[in-house]
């Protein structure tokens, strides 16, 4: 018979790799956004003068 606290902890433990790799694909998102938003800020800056 299977405890219900291990299975609680189990899928803890699975849910916390699962999440881990969607944090690690959303700070890479939002990293490719912020070059993205400076290079045209840099780019308008280069333009004006």
């Amino acid at each position: 018979m299977i405890d219900r606290v291990s299975l609680t902890g189990a899928g803890g433990t699975l849910a916390t790799i699962g999440l881990g790799q969607w944090n690690s694909i959303v700070g890479i998102i939002a990293g490719v956004f912020t070059i993205v938003y400076l290079g045209i800020k840099i780019a308008e800056l280069l333009k004006k003068k």
